[in-house]
């Protein structure tokens, strides 16, 4: 009975690991193309409008296909018409007595006010750089010297010293080409803290008394 608890241990493990491990997702538009990675198990690259080749899916770097399968026509079915369940009143009128309570209207904005930040702050940008060109060789240079003179400024004041170099960056070419790569990081964990804490901060004795109510209405 050891290797059973050991296993189901083993799982429990791979689990946390993935749901406190980010999943990255990259664009860059020089490519035209779209880059989700979830640690080492998951990856996928679907190219953008305009990109050339098929998507591609990856498992633990396994490349995977998926079977095409063909639809066949279907028969038409006489559609009968079906009573009505007593469910879908009653969930109406538990709204309606929802939307009626001032208290309960206040406690959910407020709960899905903070559920919002949550939301917001389970995203974060890690890491962007972009390419500018202008039609004006003129105009590019002066461009290129501001940016050269607001990196040195930046170095010296405003970056942080725990800010890793090069994780944003702006570059001016003369080539004519414009691009941007954008790395955007979501925390699953942050979204399933901010998505409990909306839960538990509900009046539940006013939701359930609601949901009675509307059952002898």
């Amino acid at each position: 009975m050891l290797w059973i608890y050991l296993f189901f241990a083993l799982l429990a493990g791979i689990a946390l690991i993935l749901f406190c491990s980010p999943l990255v997702a990259t664009v860059n538009s020089r490519r035209r193309e779209l880059a989700v990675r979830w640690t080492v198990l998951f990856r996928a690259l679907v190219p953008l409008p305009g990109g050339s080749g098929p998507a591609r899916l990856y498992l633990a770097g396994i490349p995977v296909r998926f079977p095409r399968f063909r639809r066949r026509p279907r028969p038409e079915k006489v559609r009968k018409k079906k009573p009505r369940p007593e469910l879908f009143p009653r969930i109406f009128r538990f709204l309606r007595y929802c939307a009626a309570d001032s208290y309960l209207r206040r406690a959910v904005v407020i709960a899905g006010g903070k559920l919002a930040r949550g939301s917001v702050h389970s995203f974060g940008l890690s890491r962007w750089h972009a390419e500018i060109s202008l039609p004006d060789p003129a105009l590019n240079g002066m461009l290129a010297g501001w940016i050269a003179a607001t990196r040195s400024i930046a170095a010296t004041r405003w970056i942080s010293p725990t800010r890793r170099a090069g994780d944003s960056s702006i570059g001016v070419n003369f080539l004519g080409r414009n691009w941007l790569e954008l790395e955007v990081r979501f925390y699953p964990y942050r979204m399933a803290l901010a998505g409990g804490a909306f839960v538990f901060r509900l009046p539940h004795r006013a939701i359930v008394g609601h949901w009675l109510a509307s059952k002898t209405s």
